[in-house]
């Protein structure tokens, strides 16, 4: 099956960089119209890649083990087995592929750091907060002055009680 350079990364898992520094460093071939053989550089990467295989320069007669298949989407450790050189080397570029996306999404701004976000929403907590206490304040600005102190309070009191049960809420479920 003929692919593309992006093709052929994606389903080996590894940058499209990678297959062609493969290509020149003479690893994998493309072929005359520029593609990649899909089979041919499974053959080629058993070949180059697998320390335990007998190279077909000194007569062996062993085939190239097949490549294992792309870990599903969010998989990003797989347990070290006892398996080939290649398959190894073939992890790594595959976390090496995971890494780098990792990296392009967080300089594109579509990833964020957990500190950044845990201290945005401290920022929407405390501004929230801080909204919620002058309710109490800013409703009694519209009532009759005779019941603006005690309304006043209540209303304070009872923004408060539901403050403290959101504030308990939160705690609770970080500690859970």
């Amino acid at each position: 099956m003929s692919m593309t350079s992006s093709e052929l990364a994606a389903a080996l898992g590894i940058s499209r960089q990678r297959v062609n520094e493969l290509g020149r460093k003479g690893k994998i071939q493309r072929e005359a119209d520029g593609r990649w053989d899909a089979g041919k550089v499974a053959a080629a990467l058993g070949r180059n890649l697998d320390q335990h295989h007998t190279s077909p320069a000194r007569d062996g007669q062993r085939q190239a083990p097949p490549v294992p298949p792309e870990p599903p989407a969010g998989e990003f450790r797989q347990p070290l087995s006892r398996g080939s050189f290649a398959d190894a080397q073939l992890q790594h570029e595959r976390a090496r592929a995971v890494k780098a996306t990792l990296e392009a999404k967080r300089l594109s701004g579509e990833l964020v750091s957990a500190a950044e976000v845990e201290m945005a929403w401290a920022e929407a907590g405390v501004s929230i907060r801080d909204a919620v206490l002058g309710l109490g304040a800013r409703v009694a600005n519209r009532l009759p002055a005779e019941w603006r102190a005690e309304l006043t309070a209540v209303i304070d009191d009872e923004v408060r009680k539901v403050l403290r049960l959101l504030s308990d809420a939160i705690r609770d479920r970080e500690t859970a």
